[in-house]
C-alpha cells in the first residue's frame, strides 16, 4: 500500500529522527536477521565470521531497497530488481569450498 510505504518507510525516519529511527531498526529488525544468520553458521552454509556487521550491512541494504520501491512509480519492477539485487547480495555470503574469508 502506497500509504503504508510513506508513512512506515519515508515519512518514519525523519519524523522519529535519525538516531531514535535506528535505534528501533536495530531493537526490531538486527536480531532478527543475526538469528538467520547464525542458524545459516550452523548449518555450514556461510563462514563463520562476526555477524552483526553482516546483520547492519544487510539491514541497511533492505531499508535502501525500500526505499527505492516506495519512492518509484514502477514499484512492481522496483520490487523485482531490488528482490534480485539482494538476492545477489546474500549469495555472496554463500560458503564456496577453497574460497576464504578475511
Amino acid at each position: 500500500e502506497r500509504d503504508v510505504q510513506r508513512i512506515v518507510v519515508l515519512d518514519a525516519p525523519s519524523v522519529l529522527g535519525w538516531h531514535a529511527w535506528c535505534e528501533i531498526d536495530r531493537r526490531y529488525g538486527l536480531g532478527a536477521l543475526e538469528e538467520r544468520f547464525e542458524a545459516a553458521v550452523e548449518g555450514g552454509l556461510i563462514d563463520t565470521q562476526p555477524l552483526e556487521p553482516v546483520a547492519l550491512l544487510v539491514l541497511g541494504a533492505l531499508n535502501t531497497g525500500g526505499r527505492v520501491i516506495a519512492e518509484t512509480k514502477q514499484s512492481r519492477e522496483a520490487r523485482r530488481q531490488v528482490g534480485a539485487t539482494i538476492d545477489r547480495l546474500l549469495s555472496g555470503l554463500r560458503k564456496t569450498k577453497g574460497r576464504g574469508r578475511s
